[in-house]
């Protein structure tokens, strides 16, 4: 998604390495290694962006960056946030983290993998057939094309891929409550702010719609920087915009 963004976004300096990148996408088995045990863990086998198009990407810096001898490891902690009866919003201490490698590259440090933090295993048997398809996705990414002058783009979402979306209860059990009053319409709102030195630092918001039934997801519509997006589960669709 960020991917997308970015092209969306026209920063002309990484032009060329994302076009790299998506050119990979057409060989996905021979750029890409994806491993999943307690957690989900993407590793590049020949980087191309560089740190600072990452941080570009994320329109964020991130929690922590540690070098050492093999590279960087910068890594995104964002944690969840309750409501209170008096309204404000607290850390719950739920956190969840996804750390990026960068290791030397020729102009500077490139992104080399990436690894999220554990993940309950409910979720994760929900990833694995989509993760088996990744070669498959990443064929759509590399013919993939879109108007550089615009700040949204439409794609269209596998049936299948949809269905494999958490159902509430599973969701419930991770993240807990929903952070609105929307208890009995079977819908579901989560907050993340991103840990980092600023006081204010960027929320993720992601709204869930599971409709009557409260079973599986109708829609999604999920917020962070200057990113947002919305997909339609029964029209298969995917809306992102860049603001």
């Amino acid at each position: 998604m960020l991917f997308i963004s970015v092209i969306l976004s026209g920063c002309l300096s990484m032009v060329g390495r994302l076009f790299t990148v998506r050119e990979q996408m057409c060989e996905f088995d021979d750029y890409y290694s994806i491993q999943i045990d307690q957690g989900v863990a993407i590793t590049l086998l020949e980087p191309v962006l560089l740190e600072n198009d990452v941080y570009l990407m994320m329109d964020a810096r991130p929690t922590s960056r540690v070098e050492s001898a093999e590279g960087v490891v910068a890594s995104y902690v964002f944690t969840q946030l309750q409501l209170t009866a008096d309204g404000l919003k607290i850390p719950t201490g739920q956190e969840i983290e996804f750390r990026f490698l960068f290791v030397p590259h020729n102009n500077g440090l490139a992104l080399s993998g990436i690894r999220s933090s554990e993940i309950p295993a409910e979720i994760l048997e929900s990833a694995v057939p989509v993760l088996a398809n990744s070669a498959e996705m990443g064929q759509q990414a590399c013919h993939f094309s879109i108007n550089p002058l615009s700040t949204s783009v439409m794609l269209e979402i596998d049936q299948d891929m949809l269905g494999l979306l958490p159902a509430r209860q599973t969701l419930v059990s991770w993240l807990g409550s929903s952070i609105g009053s929307q208890e009995n319409t079977g819908d579901l709102s989560y907050e993340f702010q991103l840990k980092g030195e600023e006081p204010d630092s960027e929320i993720v918001r992601i709204d869930m719609d599971y409709g009557p039934a409260g079973d599986q997801p109708l829609a999604i519509e999920a917020a962070f920087a200057r990113y947002s997006a919305n997909i339609d589960v029964p029209a298969g669709t995917l809306q992102m915009k860049l603001y």
